[in-house]
């Protein structure tokens, strides 16, 4: 019996996945900012009642596989709640931090890393290259003066980036040594020191510096979130790693988990659910939106392929570790509604959060937010929210878009709502329309992919101009569902140049600059595997090459991992030539050099993923899920507008709007002019009428 447990904890509600031999649970709890393993546990509980088991241990004695995204990382950055850093550079850096303003190290103006860290908090070193490129040894007394200075200053970790320590980092981790040392780990007063050269593969010291000390920032209130979680559960009786997602797309144990990576792991969850899900319907361009309570992230798949950034930025700050290209606004049902000082109104990047939330909550929140927009609207039934555990009160989101919104602005409450409403829909609708935009693609030829409690409520908003979008029965879990769908997985890279292919088209003689590093990384990720406790049986590698050409830079999957000859390395270039026809819209050049530039490895052990079952057609008529009217404004006076039950609609029934489709955790707003349509998956496919 396969049995997984997905959890995903977001700024508002806590969403957890749970299946087993097919079938599926959702479950939704409230966050709980001051310790996340409360929610975390708590959603666990939950989805253990929802399979019908009699406790929690019974279910995790039984589970294959607990993943957990977590928004520790994005938290800590938003709140600034990191520990204080000392941060030691080479000597004559410690104001600029490797700044120099030659394009290739980020940005230079205000040093973003200064909100994080004191001038007072940086010291230099007489250690890393020199101007020749010589690497320089440190000198112990000098680093033992700067760590004793720095810790008596206040700081909780070291954070160590010297000049030049990509290519060799014996300085840096000399300089560890030296602090282990004299603080070992076993005493009290041990200090964690953070190295750029293990963290990042890429040259460019400020944006490793920035990296490394991210991730200092971040690590302390991630390692005992998780560790707790495991341990929690360990108690709990479930003897597997807790695996943690990534935001490069994959889970892994939580002591081969960088924090950095964790940040945004959630959404990316979520957007890789969408490609899953994307696949299974054979679509190869789909637009994605997951419109939660704080946020709406939205992500874009074309050709079967998603991006990445390379220089993501985590609080405003450049870093250089890789992450899949998300966009986020600040807008989401939580989010809240104002007019500012020119009368205009405005949504967001506030939000109300979990606590006191939306004035509709009645918990002492007085802020009109998107919610109570769609409260009064009629979108939203007050006695189902939360399956009805929490019950909402229609008099206070009157009153708080009453004085925030609506006298303000000289409208009636009802008008005010649906301006918020419609706010919030454009800005969606815009960063919609620049993701697709800045890729030269043209969105007549998308599928739009709804999910996140708000989404199905406010898609026929946003996603006007798109003639097909999809809403799913597990859209308000769905990044939890989407970590379903990940695999135990471990990136790793090597920066290398490597000429493969010379400019008249003779292939390099010498094929161990090209399998050197990829030896290197093959075996490291074949040991990581091996410990995360799955078994090896149908684990992958797969590489990926950035390659430069004449005419610019592309990545493309290598057809082997270690070349054995002149042949497979002739594959190799045609691969990377064909890319590069694909992506201009030219033809395939057949000679040219290739020189490869960067070599990344994927390595993948598979865990239970759920199987849909295919349902039989049961006819258009919807009468069995109609529950009754309720009054719902569309733009003018209140209609009375039917109201389905999303759980009672089968395969192949057709609702045709204006009518309101409800499920204990999200509900579909369907206005006139477009109907829904449950396919053989469950899913809801809506279109024009």
């Amino acid at each position: 019996m396969a049995l997984t447990i997905d959890v995903d904890t977001g700024g508002t509600f806590t969403d957890g996945f749970f299946t087993r031999d097919g079938e599926f649970r959702m479950v939704k709890v409230e966050t709980t900012p001051h310790d996340l393993t409360m929610c975390f546990m708590s959603c666990i509980d939950e989805g253990a009642r929802a399979l019908g088991f009699g406790s929690s241990e019974q279910m995790l004695v039984r589970a294959d596989a607990v993943k957990f995204s977590t928004t520790v990382a994005t938290n800590t950055m938003i709140q600034r709640s990191g520990p204080k850093l000392g941060v030691i550079v080479t000597k004559g850096h410690e104001r600029d931090l490797y700044a120099d303003g030659n394009g290739d190290d980020g940005d230079t103006g205000g040093l973003p890393l200064a909100s994080l860290i004191r001038e007072n908090m940086i010291a230099g070193v007489s250690a890393g290259s020199d101007a020749a490129g010589i690497t320089v040894e440190p000198d112990q007394d000098e680093v033992r003066a700067v760590v004793g200075r720095l810790l008596t200053s206040g700081a909780r970790a070291i954070v160590v980036c010297l000049r030049g320590s990509f290519d060799d980092p014996a300085a840096e981790r000399k300089i560890k040594e030296i602090i282990q040392c004299d603080y070992p780990r076993q005493y009290l007063g041990a200090v964690p020191v953070f190295l750029s050269s293990e963290l990042c593969a890429r040259d460019g010291d400020h944006l490793r510096l920035n990296s490394t000390a991210v991730n200092a920032y971040l690590h302390r209130e991630l390692a005992r979130y998780l560790y707790k979680a495991e341990e929690d559960l360990r108690q709990s009786k479930y003897r597997k790693p807790l695996l943690i997602v990534h935001s490069t797309g994959g889970a892994a144990r939580v002591a081969k988990t960088t924090a950095l990576h964790t940040y945004n792991s959630g959404p990316v969850a979520g957007f890789l659910g969408s490609l899953s899900v994307a696949r299974l319907y054979g679509l190869q361009n789909v637009c994605s939106v997951d419109m939660g309570g704080t946020s709406t992230d939205v992500g874009v798949i074309a050709r079967d392929r998603y991006g990445w950034e390379f220089t993501p930025r985590v609080g405003e700050i450049p870093v250089n570790v890789p992450m899949i290209q998300i966009a986020a606004i600040g807008g989401g049902g939580g989010s809240l509604a104002s007019v500012d000082g020119e009368g205009g109104l405005r949504v967001g990047p506030e939000s109300a959060g979990a606590l006191p939330g939306p004035a509709c909550y009645g918990l002492g929140g007085d802020e009109a937010t998107v919610t109570d927009a769609d409260l009064v609207l009629g979108f939203l039934n007050p006695d189902r929210f939360l399956g009805g555990r929490r019950k909402l009160d229609v008099e206070k989101a009157t009153e708080a878009i009453g004085v925030k919104v609506a006298g303000p602005l000289g409208l009636g409450v009802e008008e005010a709502a649906l301006l918020i409403k419609d706010k919030v829909d454009s800005m969606v609708a815009e960063a919609l329309e620049a993701q697709i935009s800045e890729k030269g693609l043209d969105p007549s030829g998308f599928t739009l992919f709804v999910y996140g409690g708000a989404g199905s409520t406010h898609c026929c908003g946003f996603g006007a101009g798109f003639a097909r979008l999809m809403v799913f029965p597990y859209s308000p879990v769905f990044s939890a569902f989407g970590a379903s769908t990940l695999d135990v997985m471990h990136a790793y890279e090597r920066v290398r140049d490597v000429t493969l292919c010379d400019s008249d088209g003779s292939i390099t003689p010498d094929l161990d600059d090209f399998n050197g590093p990829v030896k290197e990384m093959t075996d490291v990720a074949w040991r990581d595997l091996r410990g995360e406790g799955f078994p090896l049986d149908g684990a992958t590698l797969e590489l990926e090459l950035e390659a430069s050409l004449e005419d610019g830079t592309v990545k493309v999957l290598s057809p082997y991992l270690l070349l054995e000859g002149e042949d497979q390395a002739r594959e190799v270039c045609e691969a990377v030539h064909r890319e590069a026809a694909l992506r201009s819209g030219g033809e395939e050049a057949t000679g040219g050099r290739v020189l490869v530039r960067a070599f990344r490895l994927t390595a993948r052990s598979p865990v239970e993923h759920v199987g849909f079952a295919r349902l039989e057609p049961e006819g258009e008529d919807p009468v069995a899920a109609l529950t009754g009217t309720r009054p719902v404004c569309w733009g003018g006076t209140p209609d009375e507008t039917r109201v389905f039950d999303r759980g009672l609609l089968r395969c192949g029934n057709v609702v045709t709007g204006p009518a309101v489709i409800e499920q204990d955790d999200t509900t579909c707003v369907l206005p006139e002019g477009r109907k829904l349509t449950i396919d053989a998956c469950g899913n809801g496919a809506i279109e024009n009428a």
